[in-house]
């Protein structure tokens, strides 16, 4: 009978424990940081832009509705004068369709820099303002009253408007609005707008 020698082995395992305890070092957790900054603050920084430009956009819109308001009015007043020469209330005297626009009594040539009274529409009358500043005269600087935009009455915008009369001849005028605005950081604009209005009558 033959006995058998079982060697046992005598290699030792070594068992490996996994260490949950460790943390992020400061490195990557400043990098980390740096990642969700830059990751959030593109997306920012591109929709203030975007509400700033709309802003601009919307004041500009605002420039030019008010220069052509200037023009629609001084065309107004010429029809509101002629229409009255038409029933014989003022002297039956043509030159009067330029009555109470600071251009009644000038000669040919001449110029005038003014702002509207729309206190009253019926009656619309243009007041000179400083002639040199022109659109940088304190008179030129609009108001708003909750409602409409106008000289006289309301919280003071950064709006100015002025509007320049040249009278080309007894029967033609020249009318520039201007309207001179600054949006935040931009540098201030100027909207402007010519048209020559004639005389219709025969």
């Amino acid at each position: 009978m033959k006995i058998l020698k079982i060697q046992q082995n005598t290699r030792q395992t070594t068992n490996y424990k996994l260490q949950t305890n460790k943390g992020f070092t400061l490195i990557e957790t400043l990098v980390a940081i740096s990642l969700l900054v830059i990751a959030v603050s593109s997306p920012l920084s591109l929709a203030a832009r975007s509400l700033f430009s709309a802003h601009y956009a919307k004041d500009q819109l605002v420039a030019s509705h008010l220069a052509q308001e200037a023009i629609e009015i001084v065309r107004q007043k010429r029809d509101q004068n002629l229409m009255l020469f038409l029933k014989d209330t003022i002297n039956n005297d043509r030159q009067d369709w330029l009555r109470n626009t600071q251009l009644e009594d000038a000669v040919v040539g001449t110029k005038v820099i003014v702002i509207m009274d729309v206190s009253d529409i019926s009656n619309l009358s243009f007041i000179l303002v400083d002639q040199i500043s022109g659109i940088d005269d304190n008179s030129s600087i609009l108001k708003h009253d909750g409602s409409i935009y106008n000289h006289s009455s309301g919280n003071d915008t950064y709006f100015r408007r002025v509007i320049e009369l040249t009278k080309i001849s007894d029967y033609e005028i020249e009318v520039v609005a201007r309207v001179r605005w600054k949006t935040g950081s931009f540098s201030a604009r100027t909207f402007t707008i010519k048209e020559n209005l004639y005389n219709w009558l025969p």
